[in-house]
């Protein structure tokens, strides 16, 4: 979900050339539990799995129900670990003056795009049904935004940075 969007403009004590503010917006998945959180209902959940299993090998005398408890086990692991390897992924987007970063997480991998906001395009690819794509443009270099929020929220975001674009090269 579109979570934060900070603008400061004002005359930033400069030369009088133009626009000086400067907005960011952040871009990320709304996780709905907190890291605590999660490892405790992963915990819950392996304990209720080996507690069944447990169970079921020594009263029932039913040995094989626990190999297939750790190998539950283990899934229950690894897609925790995927899940929590992409809680943070998302974009920071940030405009002033001069630059337009992006600042890309997903995953392990960091990138750090640099645009110049006069020449920076922002193209709304309404492909699928309900599916809308943003995009950043600057010459031929060309960057999908906002994969982890949703649709709507794309929308305002492309309004919003379509708008400060403006305001930034009618004051420039």
């Amino acid at each position: 979900m579109y979570t934060d969007w900070r603008s400061a403009h004002g005359s930033g004590g400069g030369s009088g050339d133009g626009w000086h503010g400067e907005c960011q917006w952040r871009l990320r998945r709304n996780c709905a539990l907190s890291p605590r959180q999660s490892v405790a209902a992963i915990g819950v959940l392996i304990g209720l799995v080996v507690a069944t299993a447990l169970f079921f090998g020594i009263f029932l005398r039913l040995w094989l129900v626990l190999p297939f408890a750790a190998l539950c086990a283990a899934a229950i692991v690894s897609s925790f670990v995927c899940y929590a390897r992409h809680a943070t992924d998302g974009e920071t987007v940030t405009l002033d003056s001069l630059t337009l970063v992006v600042e890309a997480d997903d995953g392990a991998t960091h990138r750090v795009y640099r645009m110049r906001p006069g020449w920076l395009r922002v193209i709304v690819d309404s492909g699928h049904g309900t599916d809308v794509s943003v995009y950043l443009c600057e010459r031929n270099r060309r960057i999908e935004i906002g994969r982890e929020i949703s649709a709507v929220s794309r929308l305002e975001f492309a309004t919003q940075l379509r708008l400060e674009l403006a305001r930034g090269a009618s004051e420039g």
